[in-house]
């Protein structure tokens, strides 16, 4: 009887051992045994150009940091004035490679759009570089110190807006980062004229002295008859193009159902627009009755109602009835819809 006895309670003092060793077993804390270094650029003076504009400014190297455990670890490029001590750094990149290399364009972009800095200014800056994994905290490099004077760089507004007649007929937005941008406008009266400014009152005036295609700051106002334009702007070179543009749809879903001829839409209120049957098939939109200009518009898959960047894009599907088609050009990207009525 006392062996049957001690037998569950033997089990009993066991299980009480076991649960008592599993809980001793932790999982190691996050530490970090090796901070990250510089191992390039080195401090000093820098005057930055735009002739040098392309040209690689730095290629930031450092040491990977070393942590008590494997795991991805992640750096962030951080820059200040130096008199800021990093209150309010500016993020150049955040990577997981041990390098970074940023142009003299990029670099001088960041010191006077993003943070503020006067061109022409020499300032003292300080740049570092932060090690991080998982949910633990930066652990941050020894500190580069530059001295840099930035320079005036391009023209690049959010937005330009076309003026005509006191009152804003357009809208064009960037495309890119290389001072391209673009939009559609209408002008209603020949013998209009419009300007572009980056504000649509007391803005940054730009016009065409000598009707040279070269946009001029405080310019003349570049004529333009009534049409439905569109006009493309490089503020880097500061050249432009305008083309007049309208537009119709055509496909194999559309009448005569051979991509041969395209219906012409109807413009207003800032979108073109049509009614009309058709069977299965694709379409798409191209302006001027032709392919040659360029201004052909499709949707590649999938089929988002987002007209594809580059001219000339996808064939867009349809089934056969009865639909109500429109174009939206007045901010890119460019939108359409095709609507069953």
């Amino acid at each position: 009887m006392k062996i049957k006895f001690l037998i569950p309670v033997l089990i009993f003092s066991l299980a009480i051992v076991f649960n008592s060793c599993k809980k001793e077993v932790f999982d190691p804390v996050l530490e970090i045994t090796t901070a990250t270094s510089f191992i390039s650029p080195q401090s000093g003076a820098f005057t930055l150009a735009d002739d040098i504009a392309d040209n690689t400014f730095a290629t930031f190297v450092w040491t990977e940091a070393e942590y008590n455990v494997d795991i991805m670890v992640s750096y962030t490029l951080e820059i200040d004035i130096a008199a800021n001590n990093f209150s309010e750094p500016y993020i150049l990149t955040t990577t997981a490679n041990d390098s970074f290399a940023i142009t003299v364009f990029d670099f001088n972009k960041a010191l006077t759009k993003e943070m503020g800095i006067t061109p022409g200014e020499e300032i003292k800056m300080s740049v570092r570089v932060g090690s991080h994994g998982a949910a633990s905290e930066k652990v941050y490099s020894e500190t580069i110190s530059m001295t840099v004077t930035p320079y005036d760089p391009p023209f690049a507004p959010e937005q330009l807006y076309v003026i005509s007649g006191g009152e804003t007929v357009g809208t064009l937005m960037p495309t890119n980062e290389n001072g391209d941008y673009e939009g559609y406008f209408y002008i209603e009266v020949d013998g209009s004229d419009f300007i572009l400014s980056d504000a649509e009152a007391d803005g940054t005036i730009l016009g065409d002295i000598g009707a040279d295609a070269i946009l001029d700051f405080d310019g003349d106002a570049i004529a333009a008859d009534s049409s439905y334009y569109k006009i493309n702007i490089n503020t880097f070179s500061m050249s432009y193009t305008l083309a007049a543009a309208n537009w119709g749809i055509i496909g194999s879903a559309i009448p005569p159902y051979d991509w041969s001829e395209d219906i012409d839409m109807t413009y207003a209120d800032g979108l073109w627009s049509i009614t009309l049957d058709v069977a299965t098939g694709m379409f798409k939109f191209r302006a001027n009755d032709e392919w040659a200009d360029g201004l052909v518009y499709g949707d590649y898959a999938p089929i988002d109602g987002i007209l594809d960047d580059e001219p000339g894009g996808g064939d867009i599907p349809i089934d056969a009835g009865n639909y109500t088609f429109t174009i939206d050009l007045r901010l890119w990207p460019y939108t359409y819809t095709a609507v069953a009525n």
